[in-house]
């Protein structure tokens, strides 16, 4: 009699389990492992499959149809020498000495760019902010910077109204042997960014024919906090080495006090099997500000879930993103601002450029509480379909429970303007470059953004690379909301 194969949710649940049966906990964090072990093992919450709102469009059999496996405990030659060209090809040249690098999310300054630890040290204490592995940190510093790592998103939350952070969250939180942490002190202003490079080993080439079928999981950890009246800006970016599959379930935790301002840049150019998780929380307070960009390019799978929370009046947070998904890619956006005080502002916008067989879902969701009046809400999405295979879902919402605000949303998606094509190819242009030209000024407000000539390189290749030679077989009806 042949066994009946494991449900959804018992292949989610031992998924999990194998993951936390194979933790080895840090003393340092053994309040964040308890919390994160108590929410998983008691119920709090629970492995995530596609049945919950919040994951209803991610393609989860990705992760758990494979076995987790842990990182190496040594570093093999080989994988040092691809480290350092990764490390070479990834630092944003406005970061050049200023990158720290972490592997398997545990801190190795051996790898980052010479004389960047020591120049940061120095540099921290002339402008007043401190950057490093939480184990750098003393006494109240990292006490502080441990509560942030107890925090989690969504605690209490409903799961129909949730993004989904917390299963992954508190999972990161069970598993955590190191945390990235930037304070700036109160009045302290960086004169450029720091750049946090997590770079994900893979199982290829170490486990036979068994190494295929495993992912490396790694759970990078960034902690944040702008004090009173300061300015901070960083750069996090995620990629991998190897052919294998490798998992970099993250959680990013960013606090933002009164009167601070906050730069951040994330980018996610994982390799072709790579996988990310990434959970970003950000808590504003009274006359702060937020910035952020989102660059999502790489990986087999990637899912990118932001939440902002505005807990003071006057507050501002600005979040920009842009997407390119082609081949069978699976990349995710969830983005969730909530205002809680009066006269706030925040802006979404989202462009998405799908080809190939790949999957697109952007998710935004801003929810303005009875006591939000005065708030200036603007939320949209854009879309661009290159090829009749490929998917999109672009859903923004708004919950409004509150008088004199001023609120906009909407979505667009379309294909490409043979008419401009053609105009471009009349000038002498190949039909591909033509496309590509297209799609660049499509992005422009976004990707005029990267401070990174290299990176800038990188989208525009990709942009190459996703657009196909012939336009869509069928013409197509599209709706704008």
């Amino acid at each position: 009699m042949a066994l009946k194969p494991p449900s959804r949710e018992e292949q989610a649940r031992d998924w999990f389990n194998s993951v936390l049966s194979s933790r080895e906990p840090n003393p340092l964090f053994h309040a964040a492992t308890e919390l994160g072990v108590g929410r998983l093992v008691d119920g709090e919450t629970r492995a995530p499959t596609r049945k919950e709102e919040a994951w209803r469009f991610t393609d989860l059999s990705r992760v758990y149809s494979r076995k987790p496996g842990k990182a190496p405990a040594v570093l093999q030659p080989a994988q040092v020498a691809l480290i350092k060209e990764k490390v070479k090809e990834h630092t944003l040249e406005v970061c050049e000495g200023r990158a720290l690098v972490f592997v398997d999310g545990v801190f190795h300054p051996e790898f980052s760019p010479a004389g960047s630890v020591e120049g940061l040290k120095e540099e921290g204490v002339r402008e007043g902010w401190k950057v490093g592995s939480i184990f750098d940190f003393t006494g109240e510093e990292q006490e502080e910077l441990l509560r942030e790592i107890e925090w989690s998103p969504e605690v209490g939350m409903r799961h129909t109204l949730a993004a989904g952070s917390l299963p992954f969250c508190s999972l990161n939180q069970a598993c955590v042997k190191d945390a990235a942490c930037l304070v700036v002190g109160e009045r302290g202003e960086m004169a450029a960014p720091v750049q946090f490079l997590f770079i994900s080993t893979s199982t290829e080439g170490e486990g036979g024919k068994e190494g295929g079928k495993e992912a490396r999981v790694s759970h990078p950890r960034l902690v944040v906090i702008a004090k009173k009246r300061s300015a901070g800006k960083f750069v996090q970016s995620y990629v991998d080495i190897g052919e294998g599959v490798g998992l970099a379930n993250a959680c990013t935790t960013v606090r933002v006090d009164r009167r601070a301002e906050v730069q951040h840049l994330h980018a996610n150019e994982m390799g072709g099997k790579g996988q990310l998780f990434d959970a970003v929380s950000v808590t504003t307070k009274k006359l702060s500000a937020y910035r952020n960009v989102f660059i999502n390019v790489g990986g087999d799978m990637g899912r990118i879930n932001l939440q902002a929370t505005m807990n003071g009046t006057e507050g501002r947070v600005d979040t920009e993103g842009l997407t390119v998904s082609g081949e069978e890619q699976e990349l995710d956006i969830h983005s969730y601002i909530h205002h809680l005080r009066k006269d706030g502002k925040s802006n979404m916008y989202q462009c998405n450029i799908v080809s190939g067989d790949s999957h697109c879902v952007f998710k935004g969701r801003m929810k303005l509480e009875p006591r939000a009046r005065g708030v200036t809400a603007d939320q949209l999405i854009r879309s661009i379909m290159l090829t009749d295979s490929c998917t999109v879902d672009a859903m923004p919402t708004l919950e409004v429970c509150s008088g004199d605000v001023d609120c906009t949303h909407g979505a667009t998606v379309a294909d490409i303007d043979e008419n401009e094509a053609f105009y471009l190819q009349s000038r002498g242009i190949g039909r591909r470059e033509a496309r590509q030209v297209l799609m660049m000024g499509f992005a422009a407000q976004v990707y005029n953004q990267v401070p990174c000539e290299r990176m800038r390189k990188r989208l525009s290749d990709r942009l190459y690379e996703v657009c196909p030679e012939v336009g869509m077989a069928e013409s197509y009806e599209y709706l704008s909301i």
